[in-house]
């Protein structure tokens, strides 16, 4: 018996022990688009999962179980780890990712549980893709119109504002839109042609820039010009321009050069007349015949993480990066000194990697400019316009890094336009002409069509007009027709004495390209880029041979027209992620059959496809009839331009736990679970105002609570950062990027702040350091960061305080730090880093050894060598007697920029001049004191990219005698002193 019960305990100890050992952590990692912390996953909206994320479980011990894993292509891993209590760690972040916002389907990329765990999930986003689906939001569209912008079609609209529901035809009278016509941001004597549009978040501003299309007439800013609108209540406004043309860019190069137009502004028929009754007037309009697609802007974006604007210069081809964080007051009408330092330019047939034409002789002809995850993407077509011969006609997406453009480009998907076709001699595209298709003039290439049945002239030549991305990571890219860029509706043709005119039609298309085993694949290729059926010629419209890519007879997208059209894509895609699906600007967005009449006829307007199927779920029509249809404006040939959607930047959260450091050691520990402030505590977060110091009267702060975990989290604030720019329209109640605050916590009686920045993971250690009865963390971020921990713990520590604090003075920065109570201290190492990851020793003090009460120390250190880099990092590391080491947080000095600073004269009676050159746009304080230290004056002045010349006035109410003057940058730092002499 006694044999038994020992064999029966044997084997149930056997169980449980297996039992325990099975145990696993798993769960998903999914992307969150609206950063609500939660998967969505609706017909209508769905959040996806995301491959790649490692993810790492250690025990209590800090050693690593169950190996490193991977998250598969449904976003989920699973760790074996046994029982007890784990640290879990997300990393491996793709480019442009971060953490979302936490939430009760999500925890952070540091998460503490006991296993088994199924739901230790984390949610992911990057910010360009983020936007409120709780919104039907807003778009803008270009709208290209015909004739003088000072004639008959001037106040016809440039710029049109929608919803993203609009759908179906227009209700009211011949001249209403989709929308209420008041909707109306720009009209044409305003802007001109416009074609590429790049939306600012964080400013909530449009720009448009000028596009030369024939028998469209350019604004008043050129082939150069830019044009803006804001928000007004809930609608855009107009709100001025500027030309780039003869802008001398601040990196060289020579000056910015859009092209010239030659043109006659008549009614009287000439060569290059432009008509100003539209419709009862024809233009000939030669020369742009010959220039369209190559002078002017090709498309124009911008990109999130630096809110540049990039902008295509088709005639130099060149990228031009523009900083577009100036006023619109300082923008509107801008001469080219104003606009110079805001400016940038990239040859770029001069960097690495930009391809050569195919054929001699042909040209590489950019348009399409994209950026994705802290990727840019350009594309570029070989137009074959020498050899004419198809093989040579290529497409090429290019991609860069936008924070290192001169490194150049890489090729990641080549598109062959003889792909299309043959079927029946035919192809969809041809070669790029500069004269008007004639049987003579295009002998040998009798396979394009020129005049078809119905009386249209066709000669689709490719340009390659916009790109974007899917949930799933794919690739839209949207082929424009130059042809359409060439041609209108019913003009004279361009051949000089002609009295002929011919009705015209565009054939743009809609490609789909997926990542496949690391490599870009074109639709009808492999994998899920395969064409489906659904969008074949047998069922939803006249796809065939000739107008799949590889030949198929199917397409990826049904981008058929309302009048049976195959391939009537105008060029241009939005995304809103989430949706599955993509929207474009299409030629005859409606069915022949609508109940409300023929409604294909000379129209365009908007489709939207299902990225996932390709089928169309939705269009709309824009344009039709007397409002830029028909003989009022360009029928069947290019009628819209880019489009872009409103969306609000997504804000930042800031967080996230106050632990119990049991042993002390700064690490938070997998079983150290408890937090280290009761449950309810009161956390601040602190501004230091618009003066930048902590403690000067004009601080700002909000709080938050804790819970029961210790957790902690601010991102939609009380009330608004008073430190905001003006021109930061569309930025609300948030955490500002970029911008200094400090986390506070009053830390419990008879506790205290553990070891600071302990070990080599920012994201398990303690950030915080004693400041009087608080512990406090600094912080600077960008996007949102749950790395800002506090241990707590009731060690007394070898120093009990140390703070630490840097400045600067013109190239020397001085380090100080204050310790209390060092117990068995033995030197302190002064460390200095450029990227805040690398550090080196730069000096070193004896410590006090031990010592009650307040200890300061001070190093100098020069950073002449260093005045390149934006941000010097230094930290101490604290030697105790018994070698034990330790680390202080991190402090930083920011260089402005500002350098070669010269002031004139000297004695000086009522004004000193100060010269100096500034690499940033930022501030400069000017403060004069008397040889007791007090301020006599101080001004504050605005210091532009480039060289600067300030005049401080009014001095001549100082007495005679000797006096110190300051320049201080935007961060504080002193750049500059100057003993003045007052006569």
């Amino acid at each position: 018996m006694k044999q038994i019960s020992f064999s029966f305990l044997t084997f149930f100890c056997l169980v449980i022990n297996l039992t325990s050992k099975a145990q696993v952590v798993s769960g998903t990692v999914f992307r969150d688009f609206n950063s609500n912390g939660v998967k969505d996953n609706t017909a209508v909206f769905n959040e996806p999962f995301v491959a790649g994320v490692t993810v790492k479980a250690f025990d209590a011990a800090g050693l690593q179980v169950g190996g490193t894993q991977t998250t598969s292509a449904v976003g989920a891993y699973s760790i074996t780890t046994g029982a007890g209590s784990f640290r879990i760690e997300f990393s491996g972040l793709a480019t442009g990712d971060y953490s979302s916002s936490s939430g009760s389907g999500n925890g952070t990329n540091i998460q503490f549980v006991s296993a088994p765990s199924a739901t230790t999930n984390y949610a992911i986003n990057a910010p360009d893709d983020y936007w409120n689906n709780a919104t039907d939001p807003i778009l803008l569209m270009a709208v290209q119109n015909k004739g003088q912008k000072t004639g008959d079609a001037a106040d016809r609209y440039s710029l049109l504002q929608l919803k993203n529901s609009t759908s179906g035809v227009p209700t009211a009278a011949a001249n209403s839109v989709t929308v209420d016509t008041s909707k109306r941001p720009a009209i044409y004597r305003q802007t001109g042609t416009i074609w590429g549009i790049g939306y600012q978040k964080r400013h909530d501003r449009y720009f448009a820039s000028a596009s030369l299309k024939r028998l469209g007439d350019l604004g008043q800013y050129g082939l150069g010009g830019v044009y803006f609108t804001s928000k007004s209540a809930s609608d855009y406004v107009y709100g001025g321009g500027f030309t780039l043309d003869g802008v001398t860019p601040s990196n060289g190069g020579g000056i910015l050069n859009f092209g010239s137009i030659t043109r006659t502004l008549s009614n009287t028929i000439s060569d290059n007349n432009l008509a100003t009754t539209i419709g009862t007037a024809q233009s000939r309009d030669m020369d742009a015949f010959t220039k369209a697609d190559k002078m002017s802007f090709g498309d124009i974006d911008f990109d999130g993480a630096t809110n540049n604007l990039y902008m295509l210069n088709l005639f130099q081809k060149r990228l031009v990066v523009f900083d577009a964080s100036a006023s619109n007051a300082t923008l509107s009408g801008a001469s080219a000194a104003t606009l110079a330092p805001y400016t940038t330019a990239y040859d770029l047939t001069a960097l690495t990697g930009w391809p050569a034409a195919v054929g001699a002789g042909d040209n590489i002809r950019p348009w399409a400019l994209a950026f994705h995850h802290g990727k840019g993407y350009i594309g570029v077509v070989s137009d074959a316009s020498t050899t004419q011969l198809i093989a040579n006609l290529k497409g090429y997406i290019l991609e860069f890094d936008p924070n290192n453009i001169a490194a150049g480009f890489t090729t990641v998907l080549t598109i062959d336009f003889d792909k299309y076709g043959p079927a029946t001699g035919l192809y969809q595209f041809g070669p790029w002409r500069d004269t008007w298709p004639t049987a003579a003039g295009y002998a040998g290439l009798g396979n394009f069509v020129t005049t078809n049945s119905t009386g249209f002239t066709e000669y689709p030549q490719p340009v390659i007009s916009d790109i974007n991305f899917n949930e799933d990571g794919s690739m839209d890219i949207a082929i424009k027709d130059r042809f359409g860029d060439q041609t209108g509706y019913l003009e004279l043709l361009p051949i000089s004495g002609n009295a002929n005119f011919k009705e015209t039609a565009i054939r743009g298309d809609l490609l789909h390209a997926c990542l496949v085993s690391g490599v870009w694949i074109v639709e009808g290729t492999a994998g899920s880029c395969t064409q489906s059926l659904a969008n074949s010629a047998s069922t939803t419209g006249p796809v065939g041979s000739r107008w799949s890519y590889n030949n198929t007879g199917n397409e990826y997208y049904a981008d058929y027209s309302g009048d049976t059209r195959a391939e009537n894509g105008l060029g241009s895609t939005a995304k809103l992620m989430g949706t599955q699906r993509m929207v474009s600007a299409v030629m005859d967005p409606m069915d022949a059959g609508n109940t409300a009449g023929a409604n294909h006829y000379f129209t365009s307007g908007l489709q939207w496809n299902n990225v996932l199927t390709g089928v169309k779920t939705q269009n709309a029509r824009v344009n039709y009839g007397g409002l830029l249809g028909g003989t009022d404006g360009h029928g069947k040939s290019n009628c819209l331009g880019d489009i872009e959607f409103v969306t609000t930047e997504q804000p930042i959260q800031i967080g996230n736990r106050i632990w119990n450091d049991v042993n002390a050691n700064g690490i938070q520990d997998a079983g150290e679970t408890t937090a280290g402030v009761a449950a309810g505590t009161t956390v601040t977060l602190r501004s230091p105002g618009v003066d930048g110091i902590y403690g000067n009267g004009d601080d700002q702060t909000w709080t938050t609570t804790t819970d029961a975990a210790g957790n902690y989290y601010f991102s939609t604030l009380s009330s608004g950062d008073n430190r905001k720019p003006a021109t930061w329209a569309g930025v609300g109640n948030v955490i500002l990027p970029g911008y200094n605050y400090r986390i506070e916590v009053a830390v419990p009686g008879g506790q205290y702040v553990t070891l600071t920045d302990a070990g080599a993971n920012d994201g398990i250690d303690n950030d915080a350091t004693l400041n009087g009865a608080n512990a406090i963390v600094n912080f600077n971020t960008n996007n949102t960061n749950h790395n800002y921990d506090i241990g707590i713990t009731s060690t007394l520590l070898p120093i009990h305080k140390l703070d630490v604090a840097a400045t600067l003075n013109g190239t020397t920065a001085t380090i100080n730090w204050i310790t209390e109570n060092e117990i068995n201290t033995s030197r302190f190492f002064v460390e200095r880093s450029t990227d805040n990851s690398s550090f080196a020793g730069v000096g070193d003090v004896a410590a006090a050894g031990n010592f009650t009460g307040i200890k300061n120390y001070s190093l100098q250190n020069d950073i002449s060598t260093l005045t390149s880099n934006a941000i010097i990092y230094y930290r101490i590391k604290v030697v105790d007697v018994d070698g034990k080491i330790t680390y202080s947080n991190t402090v930083t000095v920011r260089l402005s920029g500002i350098k070669g600073i010269k002031t004139w004269p000297n004695p000086i009676a009522d004004n000193v001049t100060i010269a100096m050159y500034s690499s940033v746009n930022t501030n400069a304080e000017v403060r004069i004191m008397d040889v007791a230290g007090k301020t006599v004056t101080v001004s504050n002045y605005n210091i532009v990219k480039g060289n600067n010349q300030i005049n401080v006035t009014d001095l001549a109410r100082m007495a005679k005698g000797i006096y110190m003057m300051q320049v201080k940058d935007k961060a504080g730092n002193i750049q500059f002193v100057q003993k003045l002499i007052k006569e």
